[in-house]
């Protein structure tokens, strides 16, 4: 049974990873949740997020990817240029998907393009961008 440990090792580094991840982001996502400095957290997850491609890091890249889209679905439901933010906030939801291999993985993100659609009034269409008010 050593293939059971590997993979259980496996799940181990993957969950000390996440967890790394999340401490990363987690003075970030505390500005965004604030409300007070979109720019700062939009920079900074923007910078974590060229730090991760750099270093390879995919657990890191999916969540900043997942933070940004977030912010600029924040800023669409604001009101904010809302059509392009809700672009935004969709291609990087979309750009996750092609990190997530598992389909409860992918639904989540599926889940939140729609949950963005929803909010937003605005339809996604990778081809061209309508309204469906």
């Amino acid at each position: 049974g050593n293939t059971g440990e590997t993979s259980r090792a496996e799940t181990v580094m993957e969950e000390t990873k996440l967890s790394t991840v999340a401490e990363e982001l987690c003075e970030l996502d505390q500005v965004f949740r604030s409300g007070f400095d979109l720019d700062v957290a939009e920079r900074g997850y923007a910078q974590k997020l060229i730090d991760a491609i750099s270093t390879e890091n995919a657990i890191l890249i999916c969540e900043a990817l997942k933070s940004l889209g977030d912010l600029y679905l924040h800023k669409a439901k604001m009101n904010e240029n809302k059509t392009e933010n809700f672009t935004k906030a969709c291609v990087l939801y979309e750009e996750v998907l092609k990190y997530f291999k598992s389909k409860k993985e992918q639904k989540v993100i599926r889940h939140r393009i729609r949950y963005a659609e929803k909010c937003t009034k605005l339809v996604y269409d990778k081809e061209h961008i309508e309204t469906t008010v």
